[in-house]
């Protein structure tokens, strides 16, 4: 399986345990102006703008590495835009989630969920 299939079916495993712990989801792999968020998704009235990693065992550690500031920035431009298309509102704010899915060598998996990686100055992106 090659990188990006490992990335899809993170993603896909990632959607289906966000459900299964009351979010609901409400898009997957949105895109504004060259950002992508891989999950939009609802819990409590808090929007929540989850990155999902998806690494084999092996490559555990360089997890942290993947999240660049260029990365975050990202996260924040296509969170502003969504926010901005649906209203600018939600009582409970908005919230950076980081779901991350480890496959084992056999293709099991175990999920890690980190509410709140990170806290960014809020921005309109116009």
């Amino acid at each position: 399986m090659n990188n990006k299939e490992l990335g899809l079916l993170g993603e896909e495993i990632a959607a289906g345990w966000l459900c299964r712990q009351g979010f609901s989801v409400l898009e997957r792999n949105w895109r504004y102006r060259g950002a992508e968020i891989d999950i939009i998704a609802l819990r409590d009235d808090t929007l929540r703008i989850v990155e999902v990693k998806s690494r084999s065992e092996r490559f555990k550690d360089s997890i942290v590495n993947s999240l660049s500031g260029a990365k975050m920035r990202q996260l924040v431009k296509g969170a502003d835009g969504y926010v901005s298309r649906c209203g600018g509102y939600f009582a409970g704010g908005v919230r950076f989630d980081l779901v991350t899915v480890i496959f084992s060598s056999d293709m099991g998996h175990e999920v890690e969920y980190t509410p709140c990686f990170f806290h960014p100055e809020w921005t309109v992106v116009r």
